[in-house]
């Protein structure tokens, strides 16, 4: 899968999250506001959930002639779009603190482009992947995502100035697809993190499509950070296999 890499991430800061506070030593998925219609539906692999819903759900994104489309965050049920309000991460941790449903242990972000929108998919297919829980180890936490550089809205120089901030904070390169960071704090005011990118998960629409939807190596990727949830909300690892 390439290598991952894995950070414990320890940062100060007076909410209440605590102090977390940061290091490192080398590695690198929410419910809705409002809540999902059918809990139920999303843990039996039905429409709304799993990997024929997510599958269902990108190809909803392409025209009648095959010509793409990027998958708009406000078309999203679960996924938390990132605002100039809410973005870095100690404001998704302290959202993900405050709205977190039973049973999430951490918060996911994903930064996007939607650049490869005729190629590989791979910014279009993470969102999917994400949205409808193609594995469902991503109910284990709160999804947020930030759309950046090809979004309708970045003509504007705030625009462009805040997606300088997700492409700092989160470490986005462009040309492996979408950034993927998984965050899961402790009970003792630690913080660890997990980063990746939609290739090294193989998220392209060829491999999306030919694994009929599955995604082995993002549900090996969140089970690696669930070992690290705090035990009291820990549970056993679902998959999707």
């Amino acid at each position: 899968m390439g290598q991952i890499h894995f950070r414990l991430f320890f940062a100060f800061f007076a909410t209440a999250l605590g102090s977390l506070s940061a290091g490192t030593s080398g590695a690198h998925a929410q419910d809705p506001d409002p809540p999902r219609k059918d809990e139920e539906s999303a843990t039996t692999g039905s429409a709304e959930a799993g990997p024929d819903a997510a599958l269902a759900f990108e190809r909803s994104f392409r025209r009648e002639n095959n010509a793409w489309k990027p998958v708009p965050l406000d078309q999203c049920r679960n996924i938390q779009p990132l605002t100039e309000e809410l973005w870095s991460k100690k404001q998704v941790l302290t959202d993900f603190k405050r709205f977190r449903s039973k049973g999430q242990v951490g918060a996911i972000v994903i930064v996007k482009t939607e650049f490869c929108c005729e190629d590989s998919r791979l910014c279009a297919v993470t969102t999917a992947c994400m949205e409808k829980k193609s594995t469902l180890l991503v109910e284990r936490f709160r999804v947020y995502a930030g759309w950046i550089k090809n979004h309708s809205d970045d003509e504007a120089d705030s625009r462009i100035s805040w997606d300088q901030k997700l492409i700092d904070e989160y470490g986005f390169i462009q040309g492996p697809g979408a950034r993927i960071v998984v965050m899961v704090p402790t009970g003792d005011g630690t913080m660890y993190q997990w980063f990746s990118d939609a290739s090294e998960l193989e998220l392209s629409l060829s491999e999306f499509e030919s694994s009929q939807g599955r995604t082995p190596k993002l549900e090996r990727f969140l089970a690696e950070a669930l070992k690290y949830a705090p035990r009291e909300t820990s549970c056993a690892a679902t998959t999707d296999n």
